[in-house]
């Protein structure tokens, strides 16, 4: 299942979107938030990269899990109960297969 996030983000305590050794990142954030969910690690497809220190009004990111207890349309609502106050998921959605951010 590919699960497609749309994100908004305040980007001053991160070093960039992309993960990088030993500094926090938008995705390290959101896949941990996901590990916390699924048990597993998750790794996120990000539809751009940024600098440190950028905010994002509406970025995607999508990910793909073999099953789901959550719907896809709901897990933007348990993800913003566990994700920090500078990461916020505005909706998340079931995509095609096919899709990529």
């Amino acid at each position: 299942m590919n699960i497609l996030l749309c994100i908004s983000y305040e980007g001053t305590p991160y070093h960039g979107f992309q993960v990088q050794s030993a500094v926090p990142t938008v995705q390290e954030t959101i896949e941990q938030a996901l590990k916390n969910i699924y048990a597993k690690r998750i790794h996120i497809t990000g539809a751009a990269r940024t600098d440190s220190g950028v905010h994002a009004e509406r970025s995607y990111v999508n990910f793909f899990v073999d099953e789901t207890k959550i719907p896809p349309r709901k897990l933007a609502y348990v993800l913003n109960t566990i994700l920090p106050s500078t990461v916020l998921v505005l909706y998340s959605k079931q995509v095609p297969d096919g899709f990529h951010a």
